[in-house]
């Protein structure tokens, strides 16, 4: 991977300790960004390595969630293990873990016991529920958070089970936190020259995005139930069928839908006592609903995209993974970029969820094996080649 530009975090070095998806995904946009992120992994390695989906003998879940850092295999049960760590963390900006709480203390890689090493030190902790409360000890991965916070219950359709999101979405906002969080600790240690201690509950920050759901149910003393497709505040708002698959519709004034209504070939609609104001329609959705889609039916989503955007109303196709990666607009944005494995060849993968104008996010190494930066890490943090070679002989590290 060739594709390189110097990062905004260009100088920032980040030891995760980390596996699975909350922490990785964390580490992995600093490192699309520029931070050296060095991924430290058991001697077995990251436990995800083994995840579905497999191709080739390698694990697409973990490579998703590992580019841009390099890796390093310790055996923290040894005593010379956590020994490197420490040395590691003398030249270190920011930690992350995600360790069961307490794990971190037994070992001696705690923030108190690092802070003594590197006052200027940042660490964050990933969880499921938090360091403290008595939750804190349960294990966790992102369908719990999601069930936990309220998501899953208003995910899904009336009267049907709740449903989990379709990608790690517990996960992933956790790890997004995480890096917001550690960017606040960063800019106020400009100030203070102290870093600090960071806990990020997985449950936590799933709760943070139900903002409305939850003072809205809180205020009304019922639960805002499940609408499936179907946004709260309008209609028509809602996924409806074309010839060749689904699309997305709305319109751009809550209360004035008639641009719609004429889209369609219904302004008639617009003077429908069901259909009149937006209280009315949201009353009376599943009646508008097989209207809109009966007329979908007999369109294509691209006859329909047109008609839309050539009326400013709200449309959106539904597309599969295959049409995201070959999306010329989504390339040429970098939100979806080419990668490269010797095993794989050229693929699609995601990019970067944002564009910097002078420091923009750059592809600069596939995932890493097992180890594969273990020497060049123990060379930088001032082992000589005789000792890295007793600890390669005595099973350190790999």
């Amino acid at each position: 991977m060739t594709d390189f530009a110097p990062g905004a975090l260009e100088g920032l070095k980040v030891i995760d300790l980390t596996w699975a998806y909350s922490g990785p995904f964390a580490s992995m946009l600093m490192g699309d960004y520029g931070a050296d992120v060095i991924k430290i992994e058991r001697l077995s390695g990251d436990r995800s390595r083994g995840w579905e989906p497999i191709i080739k003998g390698k694990s697409i879940y973990f490579d998703c969630a590992n580019r841009n850092k390099r890796s390093i295999a310790i055996d923290l049960k040894s005593r010379e293990g956590v020994e490197i760590v420490r040395e590691m963390v003398k030249k270190t900006d920011i930690v992350l873990e995600n360790f069961r709480p307490g794990v971190a203390e037994r070992l001696g890689l705690d923030y108190n016991k690092l802070s003594e090493i590197n006052p200027r030190l940042i660490m964050a902790s990933i969880s499921g529920y938090g360091q403290t409360g008595e939750r804190r000890f349960r294990g966790a991965m992102s369908h719990m958070a999601e069930a936990e916070s309220g998501f899953l219950y208003v995910n899904g359709y009336p009267n049907n089970p709740p449903v989990g999101s379709g990608v790690p979405l517990g996960d992933s906002v956790a790890g997004l936190f995480a890096v917001c969080s550690v960017m606040m600790a960063l800019y106020e240690r400009e100030r203070t020259g102290k870093g600090q201690y960071i806990d990020v509950a997985m449950t936590d920050s799933m709760v943070y995005m139900m903002a409305t759901v939850l003072s809205a149910s809180s205020i009304m003393g019922e639960n805002i139930e499940r609408k499936g497709n179907r946004e709260a505040a309008c209609y028509p708002y809602d996924l409806f069928k074309a010839k060749d698959g689904y699309i997305f519709l709305g319109f751009t004034d809550m209360e004035n839908w008639e641009p719609f209504a004429r889209i369609i070939g219904m302004p008639h609609l617009t003077e429908d006592e069901r259909f009149k104001t937006n209280l009315k329609r949201i009353e009376n959705a599943d009646e508008l609903y097989e209207i809109i889609n009966a007329w979908c039916e007999e369109r294509t989503a691209d006859e329909i995209m047109t008609l839309f955007e050539e009326n400013k109303q709200l449309s959106a196709l539904c597309k599969s993974p295959l049409q995201v990666v070959s999306d010329g607009e989504l390339i040429e944005r970098r939100a979806v970029v080419k990668g490269s494995e010797e095993l794989f060849g050229d693929y699609m993968m995601q990019g970067f969820p944002f564009i910097m104008s002078r420091t923009p996010g750059s592809l600069r190494r596939p995932a890493p094996d097992i180890g594969e930066h273990t020497r060049q890490i123990l060379s930088e943090t001032g082992y000589s080649k005789g000792t890295i070679d007793e600890f390669i002989q005595r099973k350190i590290v790999l």
